[in-house]
């Protein structure tokens, strides 16, 4: 069973830069699933960042992420932490 656990996180992607915006998940074995609307440069807000993404296991439509085409991230939980 999946739970959403953040509906509106800001986070950090390491691996890219990047800062992204959307709802994230976790199932009840703690991997963690986002999905994704937004992939930015800049900080959406800076002072706001939910979670810091270390590393990912699968990230698809990462190059469609938008409004009205959410991408999906697939992370451990080893991979996530936790900035609230």
């Amino acid at each position: 069973m999946t739970t959403c656990i953040k509906t509106g996180f800001y986070g950090f992607v390491a691996p890219y830069d990047e800062f992204v915006y959307g709802d994230a998940y976790q199932s009840g074995d703690g991997t963690y699933y986002f999905r994704i609307c937004s992939r930015q440069r800049s900080p959406i807000p800076p002072e706001s960042l939910h979670f810091r993404i270390n590393d990912y296991h699968d990230w698809f439509d990462k190059e469609e992420t938008s409004m009205s085409r959410n991408s999906t991230m697939i992370c451990s939980s080893k991979d996530v932490e936790w900035m609230f």
